[in-house]
């Protein structure tokens, strides 16, 4: 949204292409590695290689995940709940950390796959009714006249300045971090492995698929129309908030207060499904991936306190890097997690 209401489409081709990706993916890669039937997909690189190798692709995707997507995906709801309600960045973060924390320690993965499935419904259904609102008090001439004339709507950068989001660079993105390296991301892959059939599985990464497209159409779109609202009402608009906390400021100042209340549902719901995939993921991977190797003559309930507690640690530096975050001035968070996963995701391939 922030990125689409500030710059244009572009960023949207990392998607169109990630799902060209993905369906390479679900054909080739994730039959392969059912048959091997593991619980961290790790654990190829050390029949492949050297356990060495898998416990430094585990460290890497943990290191990853807490410090490039957890911090984030804590902070950003965080910042469009206090500018919403007024609530303290601080304290939300605190609030949906712990809760968070919580409920993944005591539900496990069923807890975490049914929380995605709620977070689907309210965050897309706020999303859409937003637009629709949008449309209505402007009318589609408006929108579309504005969107044309700042050139709202470009999506294809053939420019070879791999600085800028081209396509070619796209095209690399996705040919090392989806296509080759696409198993080192335990948090997509353990909803796939925990499938109960080798169908089953390959259906849920087509769906992921199917799902990108309509999902990123939506939250650009409401970047576009935004943009097209707040030229048209510039009086509206706080010139000295971070462009992250434009959608916020609209939902507080210009929705109805009960559609309000929904969106700040969808938001904690969102963040909270995202982030218990997350604690969930890393907590299998410290357990399975560094207790199981390092230790010996333990007990199945002991790995499994283990990673109970693993929940909880993980949880609490997540939050801990999430008021880091709160504290320093931040242009873009998109940018930021893209500049995250590439330093610590991009040895992978």
């Amino acid at each position: 949204r922030a990125k689409a209401f500030e710059t244009d489409w572009q960023y949207m081709m990392n998607k169109l292409i990630t799902i060209v990706g993905l369906m390479f993916v679900a054909v080739w890669i994730v039959p392969l590695l059912r048959r091997l039937d593991l619980v961290s997909v790790f654990n190829y690189l050390e029949m492949r290689f050297h356990p060495a190798i898998r416990m430094i692709g585990s460290a890497l995707c943990m290191a990853m995940h807490v410090g490039g997507r957890m911090s984030v995906v804590l902070f950003l709801p965080a910042l469009a709940i206090a500018t919403i309600t007024g609530i303290d960045v601080v304290i939300s973060i605190l609030i949906m950390g712990v809760c968070t924390i919580v409920y993944t320690a005591m539900g496990g993965m069923r807890a975490v796959v049914w929380t995605d499935f709620v977070q689907v419904i309210v965050l897309m259904g706020g999303a859409l009714f937003a637009i629709f609102f949008i449309f209505h008090a402007l009318g589609s001439e408006a929108i579309f006249a504005t969107a044309e004339a700042f050139d709202k709507t470009k999506l294809v950068n053939l420019s070879f300045d791999l600085t800028q989001p081209t396509v070619w660079g796209f095209l690399f993105l996705i040919l090392f971090d989806v296509v080759l390296t696409f198993p080192k991301d335990q948090v997509l892959m353990q909803r796939t492995l925990a499938t109960d059939s080798p169908k089953a599985a390959g259906r849920s990464i087509w769906m992921f698929a199917a799902i990108m497209l309509p999902g990123g159409l939506i939250f650009y779109g409401i970047g576009t129309v935004l943009f097209a609202y707040y030229k048209a009402n510039p009086e509206r608009l706080d010139p000295l908030l971070p462009i992250d906390a434009t959608f916020p400021l609209f939902i507080s100042a210009e929705l109805p207060a009960g559609l309000t209340g929904l969106i700040i549902a969808g938001i904690f719901a969102a963040a909270m499904g995202t982030l218990s995939g997350t604690i969930n993921s890393i907590a299998t991977l410290l357990s399975v991936d560094f207790y199981a190797k390092l230790t010996r003559n333990r007990t199945e309930q002991q790995t499994k306190r283990f990673a109970e507690w693993m929940t909880v640690v993980v949880g609490l530096v997540g939050i801990g890097l999430a008021l880091l975050l709160s504290r320093l001035n931040i242009h873009s968070l998109l940018d930021l997690t893209i500049e995250m996963a590439g330093l610590l995701g991009g040895g992978f391939a």
